[in-house]
């Protein structure tokens, strides 16, 4: 019988992926993050059964939201299960929703952050009692193989690079995740024939809720019409990804090495002559580094980046988290405004002003968070989809070539013509300063602006611009 198929191998498999991951050493310390559902009982009892094979200590600590009507009563069979094992357990009850207000972030979010916190509390109390003696704590997540094929496929379609098609790895710092090679059946099939019972959280059946979605309608399309091993098959790709991730990280370190012309100081034509892939890499972690989180970072941030440094001459393209990214003669540096927020606010909003000819524009970037509404109808301030810019944002006078969309179905209109057609004086054309995404121009003040960059229910960061004045 398979490990794929026995209810009762599901205890050979945790061994397996515990050995192949030196997860768990004779004197480690571990506590098992027990929410009361399967996953994570399964996770306890099967580390209560081996516990004295490898020689290590486990606790439980049960963290409640203040969330579900449902949470008294998962609280309580925490404390049963927990009770019959003899197995000690810490209780933390919070408020996730008011964190979650107060924090600016969503409840998911504010939940996650405060189990963090919670283990880490727990671990840090655990070493105290123990005099602090030389040993490993850990924390054990009831991770399984189904979550992470979830993941991927999850981060693939939102966009993602390559770490996040990595799937969720078996070992992340003092975080282990000994059923991560286990089927979500194996779990459930271990727990009955064992006559353990378990918890619902009746939020698990909201397909409104994206991941939901994936595990209960994509998830078995996949198994049943394409292939019944799809989640093993999409985690065996998950693993070669986390190899291909920890060697191009190592090769990383390596060519930022190579092109640092002086510390925070990327020598652009050394840049150039590294692999594409890990050009974008430099840029990607020298950005990261710069804002001090990578939340917001995307991918279209660092092709704004690319598109500076292979132009000639000097240039500057605006980042998120009031971040410019400037590049002067074969040097690019990273400079924060010193006026933009800090590493905890939600939003990247920032203001740069911008000279060009003789009229001075004001930007700022910052995020939707509801909005929408309050666009602006002033002649001179404009919005645009900020994550719609493909290229570098540049403000300067007409090129040929140049062109504006007029509608959604993308009808265009060349600039040269729409100057004759609004009977703009020929004197004033070539001194029109205009804000331009390549050939695109994204307004032409006074006038209108493109349909390409408006403003729409998709929108997840804004551009502002407003010409401040001419002289």
């Amino acid at each position: 019988m398979s490990s794929r198929d026995g209810k009762c191998q599901i205890i050979t498999e945790i061994r397996r992926t515990i050995d192949k991951n030196a997860m768990l050493n004779a004197g480690d310390h571990i506590i098992v993050a027990l929410s009361g559902g399967a996953d994570s009982v399964c996770l306890l009892v099967l580390l209560c059964e081996i516990r004295k094979e490898y020689g290590f200590e486990v606790r439980a600590v049960h963290v409640h939201h203040g969330l579900r009507k449902t949470a008294d009563r998962d609280e309580q069979y925490v404390r049963d299960i927990c009770s019959r094992l003899g197995t000690p357990l810490a209780v933390h009850r919070v408020r996730a929703a008011e964190y979650a207000s107060q924090s600016h972030m969503s409840v998911e979010e504010a939940g996650r952050a405060l189990r963090i916190t919670a283990f880490d509390e727990e671990l840090t109390k655990w070493k105290t009692e123990c005099g602090g003696e030389d040993t490993q704590y850990k924390i054990a997540l009831a991770h399984h193989m189904e979550d992470s094929a979830e993941t991927v496929l999850f981060n693939l379609c939102r966009g993602s690079s390559l770490s996040g098609m990595c799937g969720i790895r078996p070992v992340s710092g003092n975080r282990i995740r000994p059923l991560i090679d286990c089927t979500k059946q194996e779990i459930t099939g271990c727990l009955k024939d064992r006559g353990i019972a378990w918890c619902e959280d009746e939020t698990n059946t909201d397909t409104d809720i994206t991941r939901n979605m994936i595990r209960l309608r994509i998830m078995p399309e996949l198994t049943g019409y394409v292939n019944k091993e799809a989640a093993k098959h999409i985690t065996d790709a998950a693993s070669d990804m986390q190899e291909a991730e920890e060697y191009l990280r190592a090769e990383t370190i390596i060519a930022t090495e190579r092109c640092s012309s002086e510390p925070g100081v990327i020598n652009v034509k050394r840049l150039l002559e590294e692999p594409v892939i890990l050009q974008k890499r430099v840029l990607y972690e020298a950005l990261v580094k710069t804002a001090g989180r990578k939340k917001d970072i995307e991918h279209i941030h660092i092709e704004n980046i690319m598109a500076v440094i292979r132009k000639g001459g000097s240039a500057k393209v605006t980042m998120p988290y009031g971040i410019m990214a400037v590049k002067e003669y074969d040097d690019l540096r990273f400079t924060k405004n010193k006026d933009g927020p800090g590493q905890g606010s939600r939003d990247h909003e920032h203001d740069t002003m911008r000279e060009a000819g003789h009229e001075v524009y004001a930007q700022r970037v910052f995020a939707v968070d509801g909005m929408l509404s309050k666009i602006p109808d002033g002649k001179y301030t404009k919005w645009f989809d900020y994550d719609r810019i493909t290229s570098s944002l540049v403000l300067r006078t007409r090129e040929k070539g140049d062109y504006i969309t007029l509608s959604e179905d993308g009808k265009r209109k060349m600039i040269s013509r729409f100057m004759i057609d609004e009977k703009i004086a020929p004197r004033d054309r070539d001194l029109m300063i205009m804000p331009a995404d390549g050939s695109e121009i994204l307004w032409i003040p006074g006038y209108r602006i493109s349909a390409r960059y408006r403003i729409s229910e998709t929108t997840k960061n804004i551009l502002e611009i407003t010409l401040k004045y001419v002289f």
